[in-house]
């Protein structure tokens, strides 16, 4: 834990993707915690060249997200701020051998809108350009997973190609463009992130993502849906899963609701008090993310999910972990046993509402990238 004698930076820029709005909820949110610890706060975009001013920086979201702000801030070494890169995508399951190394390159690169114009936007519109581009990352995909010797592990066998090319893309970018020069720390917000992080010898500290009001909590509301999966199944090893889970539920007159889109702030946590069981299911083998699990026990749903190793930040007993198959057969059984369910969410929503908030996460990644880049300064002199 940081010294008392500590200071906080005075001036914090909390930065986020310069396209879409996939962090936007989170930033937000991370900018009002990093504000109610003291120092002022402002939200920029990726690239903003006022965020040279600020004492200390946080790149929030994807790494490949920020190109343009690791060239300005390498460009403007001597007066760049403190950075943080706070990554919060998945990586590869761990570091590769050389022999990987241009697969995942080409792996990488399999995305039309990273291609330069016009091409870019002439394989984006041209009929079958979508699947050119998926067989391409399938094709590569099975190659990264051939030599890097992920082909007999079972547990990998399920994930998407999808999922294979973004984690080689976020892997490949940290491999190419990360460097002391412009960034002091990288927070990762699984664990599994931050062991290949170490791996790669680059200074990380591990920092989940932690609970905050706006993630939501109990309202007392009627729980009329039985059973519940939100987030992305299209294009991800989830569909079949759940789809199996549909099919088995439904001659039990259990019927499972999935949103997929465009749910957040109040209409996620009205959702998730209506919700008695969530189901979480992984995407990537290796890591569990942790903000489904965040939001859903603060509201007092149940969890449901199918990463079967140490669920740490959250407790083993503050969750129900089965394989995939038990699935349905788990939802069933707590379904009708309400008064053991009850008890499961009551001790979660309790644990991580006052044991993992962000607060204490957000305080110590600032103290410890202080003293990182102190630490290089006084090398540096």
């Amino acid at each position: 834990m940081p010294g008392q004698g500590e200071a906080l930076p005075r001036r914090v820029c909390v930065a986020v993707a310069a396209n879409g709005n996939d962090y936007d909820e989170t930033g937000r949110i991370l900018a009002q915690v990093v504000r109610g610890l003291g120092p002022e706060v402002r939200l920029v975009r990726e690239g903003d060249r006022s965020a040279l001013d600020c004492d200390t920086l946080i790149l929030f979201g994807k790494c490949s997200a920020f190109m343009r702000s690791a060239k300005l801030l390498a460009a403007h070494g001597a007066r760049r701020p403190t950075t943080i890169l706070w990554h919060i995508e998945p990586l590869l399951p761990e570091v590769i051998p050389e022999t990987a190394e241009r697969t995942c390159r080409m792996l990488a690169r399999c995305d039309w809108s990273g291609w330069p114009r016009p091409l870019s936007d002439v394989m984006t519109r041209i009929p079958g350009g979508a699947l050119v581009r998926d067989t391409a990352r399938r094709v590569l995909s099975t190659r990264l997973k051939r030599l890097c010797g992920w082909d007999s592990q079972s547990r990998h066998s399920h994930v998407h190609a999808r999922q294979w090319f973004h984690a080689a893309q976020h892997y490949a970018w940290l491999r190419q463009w990360h460097s002391n020069c412009w960034c002091d720390l990288v927070a990762a917000s699984t664990s599994a992130r931050y062991e290949v992080l170490t791996q790669m010898g680059i200074r990380c500290a591990y920092a989940p993502v932690g609970y905050h009001p706006e993630w939501g909590c109990d309202l007392g509301l009627n729980r009329d849906i039985d059973v519940l999966f939100l987030g992305r199944v299209k294009r991800t090893s989830r569909q079949a899963i759940l789809d199996h889970v549909h099919g088995q539920l439904k001659p039990h007159g259990v019927k499972l609701t999935v949103v997929d889109r465009n749910c957040f702030g109040q209409d996620r946590t009205k959702l998730l008090n209506r919700t008695r069981i969530v189901l979480d299911v992984m995407q990537n083998a290796w890591e569990m993310p942790v903000i489904r699990l965040l939001t859903s026990m603060a509201c007092g749903a149940m969890v449901v999910s199918n990463w079967m190793s140490d669920p740490y930040p959250f407790r083993p007993e503050h969750l129900v972990r089965v394989e995939s198959h038990s699935l349905a057969d788990t939802v069933l059984r707590y379904l009708g046993a309400e008064p053991e369910r009850q008890c499961i969410a009551q001790a979660a929503q309790e644990y991580v509402m006052s044991e993992l908030t962000w607060h204490k996460t957000v305080s110590r990644v600032l103290h410890l990238c202080r003293q990182e880049a102190s630490t290089a300064k006084g090398v540096m002199t």
